[in-house]
């Protein structure tokens, strides 16, 4: 296979690259769209309050690629989302819009996704289907059952939708450890903004929710729509730790409800047992989660980890053999 090098430099657009043919040629089509539009000034200070998102000032290499070399799910009549299951640094250099579910999924640890001023995410769709997400975070494994994804990074990310449910960038299922969410443009009739159940550590600064957007982080969840909430592991009092940076966020409401059952916050705990918890018959909160022991009964019973009344049985086992672990928390006392 052939390789090479190229550099370019167009206005203030600043591109050079190394590898294979293949990939030098779909950069060099990419630079010359880029240099059309190069503008004079690249800095974007962390106070920026433009709708001029995005970096134009780039370089590039075979670990930094453009998102449109990457591999996309698709079948009749459906286009699905790009999967990024591989440690990468992704160039979002396009504008996404011919998505059937969502546009992309990140199952790798250490994934560095950035936007462009070209690179969008856009909903077309006029329909008011909900569970639709511009991005989405997946752990790799044991996904329902608190698989672990971490070190990711998501930058300039731009994600409109004028008549649809998309939600922004989600995770709902795992625990998410070093997520970093910054400098971010969320506007969608989706109250989804950035909404993550399990996020451990990490930093959400200097991004703008508008439309009905906002950002809502929720304690770890197992077993999918089952419910079981984990307010605490065992032998981990910071659990939770405080994220950076949410202060710097420009959005209407951002709500905090992963320490909420620690704190003995009131008001929060009864509004979210009413949304989580009631009217689910398999739903619980629980503390001091040992999830050590919750794999060990997965593994030596042969449980599905992405099955939820597999899970619900590990966790009932788990409760039952670690005294320190307990039910705060289910339908009969919400």
């Amino acid at each position: 296979m052939l390789t090479g090098k190229i550099k370019l430099q167009c206005g203030a657009v600043n591109i050079e690259a190394e590898g294979s043919e293949e990939y030098l040629l779909a950069i060099f089509q990419q630079s010359i769209a880029l240099c059309k539009n190069a503008d004079t000034d690249t800095s974007i200070p962390d106070d920026q309050d433009s709708d001029d998102f995005g970096l134009d000032d780039f370089v590039l290499s075979e670990k930094k690629i453009p998102i449109s070399l990457l591999q996309r799910r698709q079948a009749q009549n459906h286009i699905g989302p790009y999967i990024i299951d591989k440690k990468n640094n992704i160039y979002v250099d396009r504008i996404i819009d011919d998505f059937t579910t969502d546009a992309m999924h990140i199952r790798s640890d250490d994934s560095v996704i950035q936007f462009s001023k070209q690179g969008k995410i856009t909903d077309k769709a006029t329909h008011g289907t909900a569970h639709r997400d511009g991005i989405q975070l997946i752990p790799k494994y044991h996904r329902f059952a608190g698989g672990i994804l971490k070190n990711v990074t998501i930058s300039y990310a731009n994600i409109h939708a004028s008549d649809s449910k998309l939600q922004g960038i989600f995770g709902s299922d795992g625990r998410f450890e070093n997520i970093t969410i910054s400098h971010c443009k969320l506007s969608t009739p989706s109250e989804h903004g950035i909404a993550l159940n399990g996020l451990k550590s990490g930093k959400i600064n200097s991004n703008q929710c508008h439309d009905n957007a906002r950002i809502t982080l929720n304690p770890t969840r197992l077993g999918g729509g089952t419910n079981i909430w984990i307010a605490s592991e065992l032998g981990n009092s910071n659990t939770y730790e405080a994220i950076r940076g949410l202060d710097s966020n420009r959005a209407l409401t951002i709500t905090d409800n992963r320490n909420i059952f620690l704190d003995n916050d009131e008001q929060a705990i009864k509004t979210f047992l009413q949304r989580n918890i009631s009217r689910r018959d398999n739903a619980m909160v629980i503390m001091n989660f040992s999830f050590d022991l919750f794999y060990l009964i997965l593994e030596i019973m042969s449980l599905n980890s992405n099955e939820p009344r597999d899970i619900l049985q590990a966790v009932n086992l788990a409760v039952i053999f670690e005294d320190k672990t307990k039910i705060i928390y289910d339908p009969s006392n919400c």
